[in-house]
């Protein structure tokens, strides 16, 4: 074999070489995911929460945008006005507003404290019951109620349950 012929194989063997290392290192770069993100669809039970929960944190974004763009009494004034018209048109007009015949039907002393159990008709004829917590130490005080007050609603339903 004469040196020109062995030569020219040599630089054709090593340029077939080259070119499948490259075409290799590119199909390794390559992405060839046929489903992207595929353990979001592994959980088909919770996707509608999901899908729903995705929603409300955009919408949740949206409002901070929002809200963080104001800057005048006015433009507070006219978002509470939209915020107000917003609830009307989804849940109807506020209820008118009623007295709400507030009374103790009961209390309980405790260590440092008293409990007063209320009960008002938030509407005529809806009676709440509530726990008033109310400190002894009032009189030392400067001012009556110049204590923090926390405001909880309590459900007592039986949790859902899977079956």
């Amino acid at each position: 074999m004469s040196s020109k012929l062995l030569a020219a194989t040599l630089l054709l063997v090593v340029g077939l070489a080259a070119a499948s290392a490259r075409a290799q290192t590119q199909n390794v770069e390559e992405d060839l995911t046929v489903i992207g993100n595929w353990m979001l669809y592994s959980d088909a039970e919770n996707s509608l929460y999901r899908h729903f929960l995705n929603q409300a944190f955009e919408l949740l974004d949206a409002r901070a945008q929002k809200v963080a763009a104001l800057d005048t009494e006015s433009e507070w004034r006219a978002r509470q006005k939209s915020v107000r018209e917003a609830i009307a048109e989804a849940m109807g007009p506020f209820p008118t507003k009623t007295p709400l015949n507030a009374r103790v039907v009961g209390t309980l002393q405790k260590d440092g404290f008293r409990v007063e159990k209320i009960i008002y008709e938030s509407q005529p004829s809806f009676f709440v019951t509530a726990a008033l917590f109310v400190p002894d130490d009032l009189d030392r005080l400067h001012r009556p109620f110049s204590f923090a007050a926390v405001i909880t609603k309590r459900r007592f339903a039986t949790p859902p349950t899977k079956s």
